[in-house]
C-alpha cells in the first residue's frame, strides 16, 4: 500500500511539475507574441513617429503612395521613429513591423517599408518576399546610399524619403 502511495505521490507531483513547465512556455510564448506586436497603430501608409516631416509633406508622401497602390496593389510604408528599442539593429525592427502591420498583400508578399530614424542616424528598406526578388537587399542598401543619405546629411530628411520612394517605385515597376 505504501508503494501505491508513492507512485500516486510521484505521478501527482510530476504532473503538477509538468503543467507548470507548460504553462511557463505558455507565458513566454504570450510575451513574445505581445512584445511582436507593441509596434505603435499606423494610421496612413506615412506614419512619422519622429515628427521630422509637415503635414503636408506627408499628404504628399501618402498621395504618391496611394497612386502607386492603385496601380500596382503593391503596399509601400514609410516609417519615422525615434527609437528601435529594444531591438538591436533598425533593419530587423524593420523586417518585424513590415510583418505585424501586414504591409503587402497576404500570400503576394508585395510590401515595401522605409524606416526613418533621425535620433539614431539610420535607415532601412524592408521588403516581402515578392518585393526582394525586384527590390533584393543590394539595390535597397544603394537606394538608401545614393539617393537618402546625401539628402538627410544636409538634414533634408523629406527630400532623403521622397528620393528613396521614388527611385523604389521606378525600379518596382510592373
Amino acid at each position: 500500500m505504501k508503494l501505491w502511495n508513492s507512485i500516486f505521490i510521484f505521478i501527482l507531483v510530476s504532473a503538477c511539475c509538468f503543467g507548470s513547465c507548460k504553462n511557463f512556455q505558455k507565458t513566454k510564448e504570450s510575451a513574445t507574441k505581445l512584445d511582436y506586436f507593441s509596434f505603435p497603430e499606423p494610421s496612413n501608409w506615412v506614419n512619422d513617429f519622429e515628427d521630422i516631416l509637415t503635414e503636408e509633406e506627408e499628404k504628399t508622401l501618402n498621395e504618391i503612395v496611394n497612386r502607386y497602390q492603385d496601380v500596382t496593389t503593391r503596399e509601400i510604408a514609410i516609417v519615422t521613429i525615434e527609437t528601435y528599442e529594444p531591438y538591436d539593429d533598425i533593419q530587423t525592427y524593420g523586417g518585424d513591423l513590415l510583418n505585424a502591420w501586414g504591409i503587402g498583400v497576404k500570400d503576394v508578399n508585395n510590401g515595401l517599408l522605409i524606416l526613418v530614424s533621425k535620433s539614431s542616424r539610420k535607415t532601412s528598406i524592408s521588403t516581402g518576399y515578392g518585393t526582394e526578388k525586384v527590390l533584393s537587399d543590394q539595390i535597397c542598401k544603394e537606394i538608401i546610399d545614393e539617393e537618402m543619405i546625401p539628402a538627410f546629411a544636409k538634414g533634408e530628411y523629406y527630400l532623403g524619403v521622397s528620393n528613396g520612394l521614388k527611385k523604389a517605385i521606378e525600379l518596382w515597376r510592373p
